[in-house]
């Protein structure tokens, strides 16, 4: 950008200011938008080779206290939502004159605003999946609490490059539950236009306001404009709290009743009225059909911005004449099952002859509509053929040329979908999708790629062109593990046009239970049998069959979990909370996809009696029995030092713990054999296996029933640990007997007791399962079982649980990658696993840190590319690093402060070697920093060092190992 185009811009120094304060390699390209505060550029930053958006506040805001505190304020929301439909802020800087800027992700598109401009209203099949990515981003904040306060098309941008929306300017959201004495009684801050009665009322507002907003912002995507019109501000205003809108029925016609019912529930006047969450109406969105979110489903075929002149031409009644036919060749496209009234079905195929008629009146389609009963205009009568008579020589339809197709408008899955079929195998049926014009005329030459979106299949033809009936298919290779994949088919070069598909790939027709173990147990009603039910699959050689999907079944109280992988052996593992009634109960195991299956039978007997089980397991949810003093010492997994996400710790002597970089430990920490450093707080276990937790404690993640910061105390409770781990704002741990214990913030689930509530004393996490080896990421757990089964819980924007989705999840989920893993790394929001001397990541990939040469996300385990056999493997908080057989050491990801050590500053998607001829016998990661110890006894960090956390007496990063001490 020009000196001169600076100066238009009225803000020339201000934005050399910006540029200074972010150092060098960043070029100024283009501004992108103003508003009355700010001015937002669009940055490019060589280093990482990406965009960034920065908004630039004024200079003559910078002195303005209250509008710099609510960018505070939004930098420190917007840091903690990390979700897919919403505006990455990836940092702050503040420049000399006290002002702020904000450096934002870019979003390549326009906003819903211009796009609204440009098109008028949408179709409904794109509206509602706009407003699926919005409400989706909302629910995921009213989660944390957090309300945003000003949801408008101006703050919904619509990526070009994947078709989502993505909710962005967070300026005015706060924690509706906390007062933060910004907003002033009785003043509403927001925009106007799109504010929930309570809003402009200055009242208290919660995650129904947001619903409020978006519901306007949904009627304005469907009816081409907003509910209410006025002269002023004020007038608008007026009406938004004491008139009801037009109904989105007499706009739009073509819309499904549930379509309408979702957003005429959303601006209701009373918050009691509307949906009570985002949450709730998100569901509704999901629940919609493609027939209710389609026009071509209902009779309409309305281009993008047409929905206005198509409302207009729909009559107001049904029209008189007789028959019900449509023009000859043109395929039925309702549904099947589609339950309406008479009334409304003679609308809108009334409305379709009056559309068609219209747009085909040069072929003569019009006039035969007309005779059909349909006309309009001056269209020339022709006569009506008899309901029951078919088109003969002579007839209007048989002198009809073939209707030419249109634009493709619609593609739907034509077959193949639901399949299952044996691992290594293709499906018996091809997928098959038909590309459809407004009409339902087939649109032959369209670009159809087929993909997965979860799970792991090949496609041949990956991509393929409809044919002349409009259809494409594709022959659907399965791989060797079993699994759902889902599958998705698009127009490559037609925005939104897409169909999915759900397959399975099932175990191989010879597979078997080749054992079980667990059988003819006894416990009393409503308790846990002492033993676990065990079956193990086997193939036709009798060989093990790793990761077969075992579904567990029970008439009588509840098996958890419902389905298990099997391990390396091929066995699957579940535990039996018997039913509340006494006698023979029975539980089914079942082989997924085959008719293999199994019974298990348990007697549930009344206490006192001679075949009670004395030994029964508590039910799943309590608090396990605690192996505290009265129970068997753990055997405490000791480490003498940790990287967390600011800080090294170090285990000294005595036993008292300090921390490089982060709070230490106070005197009265003593004994500490093992030590395990969070993002600003740190826990240790002593030889009894008590736990002691220091630093930061806003969630209660230090475990001592309170919310204060300290320099450590005991964490309560009896339960006494082997190992202890602490992420951003959680601990976990494992006690003797493999329960897991987790404390502090559980708003994502971190914490894995089934809800979202913060904890400030140890709770056990909610699963029958027992772990050997337990990490946390920011937000998030995974342990490993005895056998090497990875489970996760928590936080999952990014994939970070490895499941297969994006979904948050309460309480462990097995990552489907079989069994087998040795060792478990998690960083901000990816992990990590060690399985047979080869790594494996999922997660985010924005910096390369699943080290598989890309930096596309993955929600399944990929394994990391070009290394050579690892002992161990560490995560930081966007890098990852591992320690070879031969005591090399290898890092990727992020590399912003040297972390990576190969003596660079640049962020590599594949490993790398660190500096140094130094053979490592350990290894550990955290934040920016990574550190190892040499054969030699000495400790070498590199990395992030502002605070002196390396240890090698500077606050100087380093991009090479510097030694400790020295």
């Amino acid at each position: 950008m020009t000196d001169e185009t600076l100066r238009e811009s009225g803000n020339t120094e201000s934005v050399r200011a910006a540029l200074e304060a972010l150092g060098p390699g960043f070029e100024l390209v283009r501004e992108l938008g103003r508003g009355a505060t700010a001015i937002v550029y669009l940055v490019r930053d060589h280093e990482l080779d990406r965009d960034l958006a920065v908004k630039v506040i004024r200079s003559s805001f910078g002195a303005d206290e209250e509008a710099m505190a609510r960018l505070e304020r939004e930098a420190k929301l917007v840091a903690q939502l990390q979700h897919p439909n919403i505006v990455k802020l990836y940092g702050t800087r503040h420049l000399s004159d006290g002002s702020m800027v904000l450096l934002m992700e870019h979003v390549p598109g326009r906003n819903l605003k211009e796009l609204l401009q440009d098109t008028g209203a949408l179709p409904p099949r794109r509206a509602m999946r706009f407003l699926d990515d919005i409400a989706s981003a909302l629910a995921y904040a009213h989660r944390r609490r957090i309300v945003h306060r000003d949801v408008k098309p101006e703050n919904i941008y619509i990526d070009d490059e994947v078709g989502t929306a993505r909710l962005a300017d967070f300026g005015v959201a706060r924690p509706w539950d906390l007062d933060t004495r910004l907003t002033l009684p009785g003043e509403s801050l927001g925009t106007p236009a799109y504010m929930a009665p309570e809003q402009i009322d200055g009242n208290d507002v919660d995650g129904r306001s947001d619903v409020f907003s978006l519901g306007l912002v949904a009627y304005e995507m469907l009816a081409g404009g907003h509910p209410w019109e006025g002269e002023s501000i004020y007038s608008i205003i007026f009406k938004q709290k004491q008139e009801e809108p037009r109904s989105l029925r007499e706009i739009r016609p073509d819309l499904s009743d549930r379509v309408v019912a979702i957003v005429e529930r959303a601006i209701r006047k009373d918050p009691a009225d509307r949906w009570s969450s985002a949450e709730e109406m998100l569901e509704a969105v999901k629940g919609l059909d493609g027939s209710e979110m389609d026009p071509l489903m209902h009779g309409l075929g309305l281009e993008e911005g047409d929905s206005r002149a198509a409302a207009a031409a729909v009559p107001s009644a049904p029209g008189r004449g007789g028959g019900a036919g449509r023009p000859p060749g043109r395929r039925a496209a309702r549904p099947a099952g589609r339950r309406k009234g008479r009334g409304r079905a003679l609308l809108l195929l009334g409305a379709v002859a009056v559309l068609i008629a219209s747009a085909w009146q040069p072929l003569g389609i019009g006039e035969a509509l007309a005779g059909l009963g349909f006309g309009g205009g001056d269209a020339p009568e022709v006569a009506q053929l008899p309901p029951d008579a078919a088109p003969g020589a002579g007839s209007t339809a048989d002198t009809l040329p073939p209707p030419e197709p249109g634009s493709p408008r619609l593609l739907t899955g034509r077959g193949g979908n639901a399949q299952s079929g044996p691992v290594g195998t293709a499906l018996p049926t091809p997928l098959r999708v038909q590309v459809l014009d407004s009409a339902g005329v087939p649109v032959p030459g369209v670009e159809i790629a087929f993909a997965a979106l979860s799970g792991e299949a090949t496609f041949e033809p990956a991509v393929a062109r409809s044919d002349d009936e409009g259809a494409a298919s594709t022959t659907v290779a399965l791989p060797a593990t079993p699994q759902d994949i889902e599958v998705v088919a698009r127009a490559t070069e037609v925005e939104g046009l897409e169909a999915r598909f759900l397959v399975s790939a099932v175990p191989a027709s010879g597979a078997a239970f080749g054992g079980i173990d667990g059988d003819e147990q006894s416990a009393a009603p409503g308790e846990r049998l002492p033993d676990a039910l065990l079956v193990r699959v086997v193939d036709d050689e009798g060989e093990p069959v790793e990761a077969a999907e075992v579904e567990f079944l029970t008439e009588h109280g509840t098996v958890t979990p419902a389905t298990d992988l099997t391990d390396r052996a091929g066995w699957a593992v579940a535990r039996w909370t018997l039913g509340p009634e006494a006698g023979e109960q029975e539980a089914v195991a079942r082989l997924s996809g085959s008719g293999v299956r199994v019974v298990f039978t348990a007697t549930a007997v009344e206490p006192g009696s001679e075949d009670e089980a004395a030994d029964s397991i508590p039910d799943e949810g309590a608090p396990a029995t605690p192996s505290g003093p009265s129970g068997p010492a753990p055997d405490v997994a000791r480490q003498g030092w940790d990287v967390g996400g600011t800080m090294v710790c170090v285990v000294g002597q005595g036993g008292r713990p300090f921390c490089r970089g982060g709070a230490s430990a106070s005197d009265e920490v003593g004994g500490v054999v093992a030590v395990s450093a969070g993002v600003t707080h740190a826990c240790g276990i002593d030889e009894s296996g008590q736990a002691w937790c220091w630093g930061s404690n806003d969630s209660g993640q230090l475990g001592d029933g309170s919310r204060s910061a300290h320099g450590g105390r005991p964490v309560e409770g009896l339960a006494r640990f082997g190992r202890v781990t602490a992420g951003l704002s959680h601990s976990c741990a494992l006690d003797g007997q493999g329960q897991a214990y987790c404390w502090g913030s559980n708003l994502s689930g971190q914490l894995g007791t089934g809800g979202r509530d913060d904890r400030t004393v140890p709770a056990p996490v909610a699963t029958a399962l027992r772990f050997s080896r337990i990490t946390s990421g920011w937000n998030h757990t995974c342990a490993l079982t005895p056998s090497g089964q990875v489970n996760c819980w928590g936080l999952n924007a990014d994939g970070q649980l490895g499941d297969g989705g994006r979904v948050d999840r309460l309480t462990p989920v097995a990552v489907p990658a079989g069994a087998g893993f040795q060792e478990l790394a998690a960083g901000s929001a990816h992990t990590c696993g060690l399985r047979d001397g080869q790594v494996f990541c999922w997660g985010s990939n924005q910096h390369g840190q699943l080290g598989n040469g890309t930096l596309d996300p993955s929600l399944r385990p990929t394994p990391v590319a070009g290394l050579p056999r690892v002992a161990s493997v560490v995560a930081g908080a966007a890098h990852a690093c591992a320690r070879t057989t031969e005591g090399e050491v290898y890092c990727w990801g992020q590399n912003l402060h040297g972390q990576l050590g190969d003596g660079s500053n640049t962020s590599r998607a594949l490993p790398t070697l660190v500096q140094g001829e130094i053979t490592f016998t350990s290894l550990l990661a955290g934040g920016a920093i990574t550190c190892g110890r040499a054969s030699d006894g000495g400790t070498w960090c590199w990395g992030f060092n502002q605070s002196g956390q390396l240890g090698d007496g500077s606050r100087t990063s380093r991009s090479s190992p510097t030694r400790v001490g020295g």
